[in-house]
């Protein structure tokens, strides 16, 4: 998945799509322990993020945010001052993807460079990159009127795919206005692509851009989920170890000496009767359509039932 940073949306995004990588341009988001908070909103529970923040002004950066039983390893990109960029090798079963993820600038912005600048910037950093390691896939907000057949900056940056041997996947509207300015690459004939889609924009006025890659399923993700049986309490039981424990028996006046005597004998006692299990289950992909709402309704639906 590629898409434009909106945080008020990211979160929702990463759920509904489920995918196991996620490629994001324009975070917002700065250096620093400032916008920590921020970052674990946007991954839900099983992801985790990698980021590039724009240096010494506000606005840009980008990020991946990707599923934490992938292997994904950032990778060292030299400076460049027409794009914003990071670069990360994700391993998939046998195969190895190096994603690129780009953000220029739009030409007349305070950010920006000179057109001819890029195309000698991109070509000299994708061609760096002819005997690296990794299948070579890069994504991002390019800025081009790709779809403007009379755009001459457009046909330079074609002139310049063509002679890196790179295909271009996206064909259809990016952008609310009706512009092509979001872009996958590959090496031709080296990543055969599927099910490429263009979402509508939604609160940004980008679209998120899905496409499959042919490589192995990533190894099945487990959490550690802990539990009580309540219900084998004997209650008559319970009752009198509270009364045989030291909670009637101290008579220390320390506050925070009787709090933790307190909770340590609750503690033991609760353990006891009914004893923690800790047991590690698969991680599911969640239902898009399944809300806090839906959820209500069926606990609700259950009380009825019990009580008829």
């Amino acid at each position: 998945i590629f898409m434009e940073m909106y945080l008020s949306m990211n979160y929702h995004v990463v759920n509904r799509y489920y995918a196991d990588v996620f490629a994001i341009t324009e975070t917002w988001l700065s250096n620093g322990e400032k916008d920590n908070f921020i970052r674990s909103q946007i991954c839900p529970n099983g992801y985790k993020m990698l980021d590039v923040p724009r240096t010494g002004r506000r606005g840009g950066g980008v990020a991946v945010v990707f599923k934490q039983n992938l292997t994904v390893a950032q990778q060292k990109m030299n400076k460049v001052s027409s794009f914003e960029g990071m670069e990360v090798l994700v391993s998939a079963g046998k195969e190895v993807i190096r994603l690129c993820v780009l953000y220029r600038p739009p030409t007349g912005s305070k950010s920006s460079q000179p057109v001819s600048v890029f195309i000698d910037e991109f070509y000299a950093y994708i061609d760096s990159h002819t005997t690296t390691s990794g299948k070579l896939l890069v994504v991002g907000d390019f800025n081009f009127h790709m779809g403007d057949v009379g755009s001459q900056d457009s046909k330079k940056l074609l002139d310049t795919f063509d002679c890196l041997n790179l295909r271009q996947h996206v064909h259809t509207a990016t952008h609310e206005k009706g512009h092509i300015l979001d872009l996958v690459l590959t090496r031709c004939e080296e990543l055969d692509l599927a099910d490429l889609e263009v979402g509508a924009p939604v609160i940004s006025d980008h679209s998120v851009i899905s496409l499959s890659l042919p490589v192995g399923k990533p190894p099945t993700s487990y959490k550690t989920i802990t539990s009580r049986n309540y219900k084998d309490i004997v209650i008559s039981s319970f009752c009198q170890d509270i009364e045989n424990s030291r909670l009637y028996s101290d008579e220390s006046e320390d506050i925070d000496k009787l709090v933790d005597t307190y909770n340590a004998v609750l503690s033991d006692i609760l353990n006891k009767h009914a004893p923690e299990r800790v047991k590690k289950v698969a991680e599911r992909k969640k239902a898009g359509w399944y809300n806090s709402s839906i959820r209500s309704e069926k606990q609700a639906r259950r009380r009825a039932e019990r009580k008829w």
